[in-house]
């Protein structure tokens, strides 16, 4: 599941292929997109302005959405069979401004894809080939980053340079991340529950909490103003 910048909307996934729009403080249903995949839904992202919706299945496929005329389908991403088949897709993230897709997978490959054309730009492979779980976007789109089985990658969003890797960020997989507001700062989780705070100059952890009670701790995120 996803949810809108403003709180407002929330986008869920499931195993029949579709996606749901809700309305956060009703619970309302909002729309559908029916038959929006195949196969199972196993990786959903919308974009700053709720405008654009991401989905990707365990099969390869990806498809784009218009998130404010539910149920609108925009285009499906060219070439994203070109993962092997049966590959699952196993993270999403939009950048801020909604004109570039990142994908990720279960052998560790990240492709970027331009949201106008659906045109692949790029591949990378993460250093550790592991599945691909949270990916985020800097707020500048300069920088992308990635997590996988305890590691942390950071990628040149411009031509795709591994700019640096923290193997061991965690003990765990890395549930979640999410730069500050200024991008200054990310903030990662992982399965047993820890939570790190890092400094995206230096890459030095500055902060560790250990959320173990409310093991597994999913999505801790920065506030407008800068909270954690």
């Amino acid at each position: 599941l996803t949810s809108s910048q403003d709180g407002m909307s929330l986008f869920t996934a499931s195993g029949d292929g579709a996606i749901k729009k809700w309305n956060v403080a009703e619970g309302k249903l909002l729309g559908r997109f029916d038959d929006a995949h195949t196969y199972h839904v196993s990786a959903i992202a919308i974009s700053s302005d709720g405008m654009t919706v991401a989905s990707g299945d365990q099969d390869g496929a990806l498809g784009l959405w218009n998130g404010d005329d539910v149920g609108t389908y925009l285009r499906a991403i060219s070439g994203a069979m070109s993962y092997a088949q049966g590959a699952n897709i196993s993270a999403l993230a939009l950048s801020p401004e909604g004109q570039t897709l990142i994908s990720g997978d279960g052998d560790g490959v990240i492709k970027m894809w331009s949201t106008a054309d659906g045109e692949l730009i790029r591949s990378m492979e993460t250093a550790q080939e592991n599945t691909v779980r949270p990916l985020a976007f800097s707020p500048d789109c300069t920088k992308l980053v990635s997590g996988d089985k305890g590691g942390i990658n950071t990628w040149n969003a411009a031509d795709g340079e591994l700019l640096h890797f923290l193997r061991r960020a965690h003990e765990s997989d890395v549930n979640s991340l999410a730069f500050s507001p200024n991008g200054n700062f990310l903030v990662s989780s992982c399965e047993e529950g820890i939570i790190k705070v890092w400094c995206c100059v230096s890459n030095n952890e500055l902060l560790k909490i250990d959320g173990a009670q409310w093991n597994p701790l999913n999505s801790p995120t920065f506030s407008p103003n800068g909270f954690l």
